[in-house]
C-alpha cells in the first residue's frame, strides 16, 4: 500500500506548520531553523 504524506518535519524531527501544498513559512519549534514551501517543495532556508 502506498504511503500518504500527512505533513512536513524539520531535519530534527519537529513537524512543521506548514500545508500539504502550495506556499508557506516555518520554524522548527525546536532550532528555529527557518523552512519554506514554494510550489509544493519544501526547503530549509540558508
Amino acid at each position: 500500500v502506498p504511503a500518504r504524506q500527512i505533513g512536513w518535519m524539520s531535519e530534527h524531527g519537529e513537524r512543521l506548520d506548514l500545508p500539504l501544498t502550495g506556499n508557506g513559512e516555518a520554524r522548527c519549534p525546536a532550532t528555529g531553523t527557518l523552512y519554506r514551501l514554494e510550489n509544493n517543495i519544501c526547503t530549509k532556508a540558508e
